[in-house]
């Protein structure tokens, strides 16, 4: 008589039967798990791929416009980035008298290109930019924002670099605004001239009046000149009157400032202004200050209110 297969043979069969089933399942829930996990990863790598790769490409616009906003700021500033000279309402004195301080605009240029550049890169919160340095080929009007090392962008348990170097063409052409302002105020005081125009045709006992408007005339007249030499380049001057001090013992004895500008008039770019608060075209025009005369005083001057933050 054959015997049947017990209760507890049954038993056991099942149990290996439900072992293999069930281990069938958690091979493939684990593959499946795995596969999974590598796709993820892979997708967010090829995400942060993309991110840097936009933020590459974001860089060599911002550049480009972190130079023009920073020529329009520093010349808006006599060519200085941040005033440590004598100055009036952000605006620096080119010559008191015979002592004269020309700016090295383009170094001034470069550090505060740097500084709005790293205002842009602070927008991006995920990559970790290096220290820059900025070059400016004034020749082929190519702009250099460099750095030896890499920038990186940073997720949960991945890294990834890439060069940030940037090399754009620029426009250099306003530079010359420098030069001819160095050439008429530095190489030569066109003010004291005027003023001793003045002062030849005047006396002690005239009114303050008059010789402040026999200054403004002179002072017009050496703005027209300027114009009509400098026009056919795209350059114009504008010349006003500010502070004049008298003598108390003889009114033709006097010192005058004169606020200078030299703006090119060739080409406008997109730009923040301070003052006015707004970015639309303008053209780059440099300020400053010439005090000269026949008499011996201070210069005044005022703190500068500007903010300093540039963009």
């Amino acid at each position: 008589m054959k015997k049947g297969i017990g209760p507890l043979a049954i038993a056991l069969i099942g149990i290996v039967v439900a072992i293999a089933v069930e281990g069938v399942y958690l091979a493939n829930f684990v593959i499946r798990s795995e596969f999974s996990t590598r796709v993820a990863g892979e997708t967010l790598i090829v995400q942060s791929i993309n991110e840097l790769e936009f933020v590459k490409r974001a860089l060599p616009p911002a550049a480009t416009y972190s130079y023009y906003q920073a020529s329009y700021y520093t010349a808006s500033r006599g060519g200085y980035d941040s005033l440590d000279v004598q100055s009036y309402s952000c605006i620096p004195y080119w010559r008191v008298y015979t002592e004269t301080d020309y700016p090295d605009y383009r170094t001034r240029l470069s550090s505060s290109l740097l500084s709005i550049f790293s205002e842009y890169l602070r927008q991006f919160d995920k990559v970790t930019f290096p220290s820059f340095t900025a070059e400016i080929d004034e020749d082929s009007g190519r702009l250099s924002v460099s750095t030896s090392d890499k920038m990186r962008y940073s997720v949960t348990n991945y890294q990834i670099s890439d060069d940030p170097n940037v090399g754009v063409q620029v426009d250099t052409g306003f530079f010359r605004i420098y030069e001819l302002g160095r050439e008429n105020f530095i190489d030569v005081d066109r003010i004291r001239i005027s003023i001793d125009n003045v002062i030849g045709s005047h006396y002690c006992t005239d009114l303050k009046e008059t010789i402040s408007a026999a200054l403004s005339t002179e002072i017009s007249n050496l703005q027209s000149d300027l114009n009509s030499h400098y026009s056919s380049m795209g350059v114009s001057f504008s010349l006003s009157v500010g502070s004049i001090q008298y003598d108390p013992d003889c009114n033709s004895t006097f010192a005058a400032s004169v606020l200078v500008n030299v703006r090119d008039t060739s080409k406008q770019y997109m730009v923040y202004d301070y003052n006015e608060m707004t970015t639309k075209n303008r053209y780059i025009g440099l300020n400053f200050y010439v005090f000269s005369g026949n008499y011996d005083a201070e210069p005044p001057t005022r703190s500068c209110s500007q903010p300093v933050k540039k963009s």
